[in-house]
């Protein structure tokens, strides 16, 4: 059965485990049109990398506040909290 109008205070309720994933744009793909087209730049093969693991909530103390780090070649790109996002 699919559920849906969950109220927030029920979501985690429904959340089987968190995975991460990274979101890829080619921006001169993107560009390259009048208008920009935002949906050809993420629409490459490889361009939307997830996992590889499925993780339980139980292992997360608060899952509303996990910390990220992105590094790409020893340099952080991104480094913050998704309770800040």
């Amino acid at each position: 059965m699919i559920e849906k109008d969950i109220a927030k205070a029920d979501a985690w309720s429904h959340v089987a485990g968190l995975t991460i994933g990274q979101d890829i744009s080619d921006r001169p793909a993107q560009f390259a049109a009048a208008p920009p087209h935002f949906d050809l730049a993420k629409s490459f093969d490889t361009f939307g990398p997830m996992g590889p693991e499925l993780v339980s909530l139980d292992y997360f103390s608060n899952p509303d506040d996990l910390q990220i780090v992105v590094e790409v070649n020893g340099e952080t790109r991104q480094n913050d909290s998704t309770a800040l996002m």
